[in-house]
């Protein structure tokens, strides 16, 4: 061992664990010296509610850097406060009466210098308290990325973002990505993630705002929300409920994906708000409508892709149009067959059904671009298999009057296994098309007119 140089040593202790690191320690300086090399360290993540071993305090004593670490508050080690152990991505878990812990290990992170990703997750009980952490949220300095997320019985009030122009007006824009998913039905949600829109608008490049933990949760919308996202000059990725005002952020030249939540319930959503919106951002390349609750052919909003083709102009390349509580009916299929003619970009189609009249209307003639079609289909009563789905007469028809066209199907096995197979692979044929019904570990099994002929 004395003969190895450092960097090799060091090479060796970066994959040797925590407990031992700390045995290697005592062995002799040199060896204790290395083991407090940031090279050792650096790639490490470490979490205080996994820390049977009691290694938390210890690490955050000798170690230099870490890649992450995800603390709960109250935290019950002190050191997180005051540590010189420089993380690069920080998750917080924050109980009832935690906020100030969590705060106050943001600020000692930030000070360090290293912290570029933060992770804040609200318990329910934790939101009581909540104003000093969502007030050293609005003035760290430094991060690129920032996802709050969880459910909290409630929110303390805060101003407006406007409101707040003295105290952030100072400082720098840095955040690329924001991520808002807290379900709690109240207004005053809002102005907290405004904040941090209005302060990082000039850096911002994905922006999510949902609310989907917890059943029965309501996202909070404001006025003043599409403003500042109209303001982001480098937005490239939005997700969010059917915001009010929503068509002025067409005005982001940047803009290329959109995901838009249709939710039921939702506080005043605006439905023809987003239509004006598709209809004038003719920017974008990838859009993705989720609908959430029971919708039907003649509801509100079920035809905003109707919207989307009505410039004559579009640019989308992908279209994903999802229904998360229907499984057998898709009422935006009469829209989506009226608007494919006018959307000539389009390359990749993505539904959760598969009604049949949708295969039998696609065609080269009514969607000349369109090279993939996947169907997300999650029961499997009657199509257990991809083998089954090759069978279905709709399928065949498919794929021979669409010979470019791939088709996705929704990962399963490929055939059914000799104990217990459906009704198609009783026939056997299937192992003229696979040697194994493995589907190789992907989400989508592709499948062409080609695999027509076993």
């Amino acid at each position: 061992m004395e003969k190895l140089p450092d960097d090799v040593v060091l090479e060796i202790l970066k994959y040797v664990d925590v407990g031992d690191l700390f045995a290697c320690r005592l062995v002799c300086k040199r060896l204790e010296r290395l083991c407090r090399s940031p090279y050792v360290w650096r790639h490490r993540y470490l979490r205080d509610e996994e820390d049977e071993d009691g290694a938390l305090c210890p690490s955050l004593r000798i170690a230099p850097c870490l890649s992450s670490i995800v603390i709960a508050t109250p935290a019950e080690c002190s050191l997180v406060f005051s540590t010189r152990c420089a993380v690069a991505k920080l998750r917080v878990h924050v109980h009832a009466g935690g906020s100030l812990h969590a705060a106050l290990v943001i600020r000692n992170q930030e000070a360090l210098g290293r912290l570029k990703e933060l992770d804040v997750f609200l318990f329910p009980g934790a939101g009581a308290d909540a104003r000093v952490l969502f007030e050293t949220l609005a003035v760290t300095s430094g991060l690129g990325k920032v996802s709050i997320y969880g459910l909290p019985a409630s929110l303390p009030y805060t101003s407006s973002p406007h409101d707040n122009v003295e105290c952030v007006s100072s400082l720098g824009s840095s955040l690329r990505s924001f991520s808002w998913n807290v379900a709690i039905a109240s207004q005053h949600t809002a102005p907290h993630y405004n904040i941090l829109l209005d302060r990082h608008a000039a850096t911002l490049e994905d922006v999510q705002l949902t609310s989907f933990f917890g059943a029965g949760s309501v996202f909070a919308s404001s006025a003043l929300t599409a403003p500042l996202l109209a303001r982001m000059a480098s937005l490239r990725v939005l997700a969010c409920h059917l915001l009010p005002g929503l068509p002025v952020v067409a005005q982001c030249e940047s803009l290329r994906e959109v995901k838009l939540y249709v939710t039921h319930p939702q506080t005043q959503p605006d439905y023809d708000g987003a239509a004006e919106f598709l209809r004038r951002a003719d920017q974008l390349k990838a859009v993705l409508l989720l609908y959430r609750g029971n919708y039907g052919p003649g509801d509100d909003g079920v035809d905003l892709v109707s919207a989307l083709a009505a410039s004559g102009r579009s640019q989308v390349e992908s279209l994903s149009i999802g229904n998360e509580c229907r499984d057998d009916t898709f009422p935006q299929l009469q829209p989506l067959l009226g608007a494919l003619p006018s959307l000539p970009a389009l390359r990749d189609l993505l539904v959760d059904v598969m009604p049949q009249e949708l295969l039998q209307a696609i065609t080269p003639a009514l969607a000349p671009g369109l090279r993939s079609l996947k169907l997300r289909v999650h029961q499997r009563d009657s199509l257990p298999c991809i083998h089954s789905w090759l069978h279905l007469d709709a399928i065949k028809s498919f794929l021979l009057a669409n010979p470019s066209l791939e088709l996705h199907l929704l990962s399963r096995p490929k055939f059914c296994t000799i104990v217990r197979p459906c009704t198609v692979c009783s026939l056997g044929c299937q192992y003229n098309l696979w040697k194994d019904s493995d589907p190789g570990g992907d989400y989508w099994l592709t499948v062409t007119c080609k695999d027509l002929d076993h």
